[in-house]
């Protein structure tokens, strides 16, 4: 591989001061421009095929399909998304008028932030720094994107993809701790990071001091609850799908399982069935099963395997390779609650191919513990009790909420994508990452005419002005629409009277003339 260079602060410098010059040329304000260059995207996407799926192999150890099902599906979707709305979605958005301000029109004009710094993660280092470029450059904006350097390869193919397109208005920059001190130095207008929560911290911090707002994609502890009414079969696949589909390194990832008494033992059963049939005897050889990033995460997550905690009880797994950076498609029980919590397991997110389940009687006790831990990004509920699940939608807190699936709402561009609290804030995919990629400035452009009552001095006109005051929600169209009303109503009248009074003249006249 070409080696991957860092870049020094200064030219961090120059990067961002491109950027910030070609912004205020006004280009990116025209929408054949960004969709020229989405569509340059789109197909860069097509050229660097196969260079994104030997990065992904050399990365993270995945073959040519889940490189396909974990990466280029999703920012295909995407970019031709944007490619198909953005004209739409940047045109001025009608609302009301106070009538006290008629007459006027009123609208919501998308316009972008301006110079937005997007740091992806390794995990999933294409489409985590390549969906959001898409979204800002539909959205307007010029951009620095900074792939994570802990997935080099992938991190070299895309700057090659962003080369494809114009370099006023998108830049890559590599790098580590110093490079990284010297992109959060400079002032961007919008800073969209995903990574852990502890970096997103620090990434918060350094934007506070500018005043930038940020979009920040962070994980968590993902829980999953198994009640009675689940079924078994659907539980266990999706769980060791979601836990172990790049070997557990995914920030939606379910991390532990409440499972109803009842139902411990067969879910166990069925899971490591399911494993088996996903991966075969050997995982290690199954090439539908990454590896881990890099040594030091393997030697992490072997501590984990090897001293899960008082209590644990692994059923299933628990071999690793250091070097070959492997770690086996792990499952652990506990027997009790109190086990799990004191748990190294259950300390902070494990972010890797291990699973835990504990067994429950009160789905209560079940509410309690998830809410004293950190708001999680999503949440997993299997099972069909209309109660139960209200229960658990009602008195918990989590960046999404699926029912008998996990991590597929990640795909769907009609959701938003995102987390609440330690899981990160603000959204994306679709309209949502549009929106809020954009600032959505207000307009009232009102007429010249004066309304002498809003103005001093108010002795005369308090009253008018308090009534006026307290009903801002009647607007300049509901006052149309009444009047357009009132007159319906006064024709109405008039031409029933005029139909009664025509109706007894001719009434008269006939009996006049026969009597």
């Amino acid at each position: 591989m070409e080696k991957l260079i860092y870049d020094s602060p200064k030219q961090v410098d120059e990067k961002v001061q491109r950027l910030k010059k070609s912004f205020g040329t006004h280009k990116t304000k025209d929408i054949e421009y960004r969709l020229k260059q989405l569509k340059l995207l789109r197909a860069a996407v097509d050229k660097y095929d196969k260079e994104m799926n030997v990065a992904n192999n050399k990365d993270l150890g995945q073959d040519e399909f889940n490189s396909f099902f974990n990466n280029t599906v999703s920012i295909i979707n995407e970019i031709e998304t944007y490619i198909a709305h953005c004209k739409e979605w940047a045109s001025p958005r009608s609302v009301e008028v106070p009538i006290a301000f008629a007459p006027a029109t009123s609208y919501i004009l998308p316009e972008p932030y301006g110079v937005v710094l997007i740091m992806g993660a390794w995990n999933f280092n294409f489409s985590l720094s390549l969906i959001p470029l898409a979204t800002a450059i539909a959205a307007g904006n010029v951009c620095l994107v900074k792939p994570s350097e802990m997935a080099p390869y992938s991190a070299k193919v895309i700057e090659r993809m962003c080369a494809e397109l114009d370099p006023d208005i998108v830049q890559v920059c590599h790098g580590e701790r110093e490079t990284c001190e010297a992109l959060l130095a400079n002032k961007f207008d919008l800073i969209f990071f995903t990574g852990s929560p502890m970096k997103g911290k620090l990434v918060a911090t350094a934007a506070a001091q500018f005043l930038t707002p940020c979009i920040l994609e962070l994980g968590g502890q993902n829980p999953c609850i198994v009640d009675k009414s689940a079924s078994i079969y659907n539980a266990a696949m999706n769980l060791c799908n979601g836990r172990f589909m790049n070997s557990g390194q995914v920030c939606l990832s379910p991390e532990y399982v409440f499972v109803e008494s009842s139902q411990l033992r067969p879910l166990i059963d069925e899971m490591k069935k399911t494993v088996k049939n996903f991966f075969t005897e050997e995982p290690k050889k199954s090439v539908d099963y990454a590896r881990v990033i890099n040594e030091w995460h393997t030697e992490r997550l072997s501590k984990l395997v090897k001293n899960p905690g008082k209590g644990a009880k692994m059923v299933v797994g628990g071999d690793f390779d250091i070097k070959s950076r492997y770690v086996e498609p792990t499952i652990v029980e506990f027997e009790n609650m109190e086990d799990m919590k004191a748990s190294n397991l259950a300390k902070e997110e494990i972010f890797g191919p291990i699973i835990y389940l504990c067994p429950y009687k009160n789905l209560n006790d079940v509410i309690d513990y998830i809410n004293s831990k950190e708001k999680p990004l999503a949440m997993y509920y299997f099972g069909n009790d209309s109660t139960n699940k209200k229960l658990l939608l009602s008195n918990t807190s989590s960046g999404a909420f699926l029912t008998n699936d996990t991590i597929v709402h990640y795909a769907s561009e009609f959701l938003p994508f995102g987390g609440v609290g330690v899981s990160g804030y603000g959204a994306y995919h679709g309209k949502w990452g549009f929106d809020n990629l954009s600032h959505l400035k207000p307009v009232l452009d009102r007429g010249q005419s004066v309304l002498g009552m809003r103005y001093p001095p108010f002795e005369n006109n308090r009253g008018k002005m308090k009534f006026l005051i307290s009903h801002l929600n009647f607007t300049q169209y509901g006052a149309i629409k009444f009047v357009f009303w009132l007159l319906a109503f006064a024709v109405l009248v008039y031409f029933r009277n005029t139909l009664y009074s025509s109706g007894s003249c001719l009434l008269t006249s006939i009996q006049s003339k026969f009597m």
